[in-house]
């Protein structure tokens, strides 16, 4: 059952380490309509694309971090990490795996999960850095996307949002048994289809625009209304638009109260389960305030 259902929202919310990865789940589900919504607004007025585009970009990075630390809190109350363990977990895979043969495998212990969280940390501090920067560059008209400092900056950024992403991509290789329960394959997937459709796609109807064969939109006198590239951000809104919508409802589901069982409740000792209620067998009612 999907956990954002409002006759349970109070019961379920009610409860520290729940609570918390509830409202992770809540800001990731949010982005599809985020980006529906800022693509819409795209539309209407292309000058505010790059505003825009700032906004969905930091949220993406919020939501990356949402899935780290949803996996890291499903791993701890599993007993995956723990100073007693001796298993380690590999750090060839990709996107770097040709980078890090030589790397010997990461401990499962709390460090590690310091340090890989200090990764998705400079992910999140980079791109709200340079998307600032390239913001109130376009704000004052001295952006020039055709200037290469902007390749510089794609560069950068590109090589921390896959550094992010190899931090993923390590934790979820090594435990993917243990997450098999979550779906947490199919939840990132169909997170960062949406966001490389469009990626993907204005890529290459950009570059077909480039050379000339999307004309521009010209009115009876000749005059140029709308040019090639600027149709196709036109077109890539739209594209945004349906399959953000198509893609939350195909992968809401995925988030199930069941995610949920194995966390225990702030305050609760790690051998004791007598303060748990299961919510399945709970009749909740709005209307019931006692204790």
């Amino acid at each position: 059952e999907w956990p954002l259902r409002p006759g349970r929202k109070h019961r379920l919310y009610s409860r520290g380490a729940t609570f918390t990865m509830a409202m992770r789940t809540m800001a990731i589900l949010f982005a599809f309509w985020l980006f529906a919504f800022t693509s819409w607004v795209g539309m209407i007025s292309l000058r505010s694309s790059k505003y825009l585009h700032f906004v969905a970009v930091t949220f993406e990075a919020f939501c990356i971090w949402g899935f780290f630390e949803n996996m890291v809190s499903h791993l701890k109350s599993k007993g995956y990490f723990g100073k007693d363990v001796t298993d380690g977990m590999s750090l060839q895979v990709g996107p770097c795996c040709c980078c890090l043969r030589c790397l010997p495998p990461a401990p499962r212990k709390p460090s590690t999960i310091v340090s890989f969280r200090r990764i998705i940390y400079q992910m999140i501090i980079c791109q709200t850095s340079f998307e600032s920067v390239r913001v109130i560059m376009v704000f004052e008209c001295r952006y020039d996307p055709n200037s290469p400092g902007k390749l510089i900056i794609d560069a950068i950024i590109l090589t921390s949002f896959l550094f992010a992403m190899w931090t993923l991509m390590v934790i979820y290789r090594s435990s993917y048994k243990v997450l098999a329960p979550f779906s947490y394959g199919l939840k990132f997937g169909s997170f960062k289809l949406m966001i490389f459709l469009s990626k993907f796609v204005y890529t290459i109807l950009a570059w077909v625009a480039s050379a000339g064969k999307i004309p521009n939109y010209v009115n009876d006198n000749g005059d140029t209304i709308v040019r090639g590239k600027q149709r196709v951000e036109i077109w890539m809104n739209f594209v945004t638009i349906t399959a953000s919508t198509l893609l939350f409802y195909l992968s809401k589901n995925l988030y199930q109260t069941s995610d949920y069982d194995h966390l225990k409740p702030r305050g609760c000792s790690s051998n004791s389960n007598a303060d748990q209620v299961d919510l399945e067998s709970v009749d909740i009612n709005e209307d019931d305030h006692s204790p």
